[in-house]
């Protein structure tokens, strides 16, 4: 059984409102999750991404890098490797474009990190954060063919419109980060229970775990709505 559901994937009223622009990855999704309910407002046209935002965060904190010794060190790495990073991604990955969004994003994530430490073997480091965002791209690469994949089963009458599908890609990959935390198990559950609206004992059958562990499963999914929504609990 497909854990997104076809009203999920196919239909367009669970289009999320454009209007929430910045947050309509992160807390209207959360919000369908956790109220099984959908945005009411009309439809309008999004707003295009500015690619290379990062870029310009990155340089910002570079030349502030005083400010605190965990930007310093992520100046020092980004302008002592960055060039080598972009270029080992360009010989892993066949879009030079995505090579160099995902060097990018490396050191973003590294200025997103509450503590980092000197690595012993820089180059080695950068690699590893940059492994783990391939593999982001990649994992979120095969959710959106899955969806192109089942929009063909469809009559081509009844295919939501391009932009009405862009806002379906955007809505299942924040759902994909939101539960990324989760292990498969949970993220199976989770899913099996808001948006197919199975009992815990079926669900528990289909995962293969106890009833009182899918519990726990589904107030972890939960937990991360509410992250989603207003941010760590305090």
């Amino acid at each position: 059984m497909n854990s997104f559901p076809e009203r999920v994937i196919l239909g367009p009223s669970n289009i999320f409102c454009p209007h929430c622009c910045a947050e309509i990855s992160r807390n209207q999704t959360a919000r369908l999750l956790l109220t099984r309910t959908n945005c009411q407002h009309s439809l309008a046209l999004t707003q295009s991404r500015i690619i290379l935002v990062s870029y310009f965060v990155l340089l910002g904190a570079y030349v502030s890098s005083l400010q605190s010794p965990q930007h310093q060190l992520v100046g020092t790495l980004y302008r002592d490797h960055r060039s080598w990073l972009l270029a080992w991604l360009k010989r892993n990955v066949a879009c030079p474009h995505r090579a160099e969004d995902l060097s990018q994003d490396t050191f973003t994530r590294l200025l997103g990190r509450e503590h980092l430490d000197t690595p012993r073997e820089p180059r080695a480091f950068l690699v590893q954060v940059a492994k783990g965002l391939m593999f982001d791209h990649f994992r979120r690469a095969a959710l959106e063919q899955a969806y192109l994949n089942e929009l063909m089963l469809i009559p081509e009458g009844e295919h939501p419109s391009l932009e009405e599908q862009q806002l379906i890609l955007e809505d299942l990959k924040a759902i994909d980060r939101m539960l990324g935390k989760l292990s498969s198990k949970a993220r199976a559950a989770f899913l099996y229970n808001r948006l197919d609206g199975l009992s815990h004992a079926v669900i528990a059958e289909k995962v293969g775990v106890s009833v009182p562990r899918v519990r726990q499963y589904l107030t972890q999914g939960i937990r991360q709505c509410y992250i989603a929504l207003y941010g760590e609990p305090i």
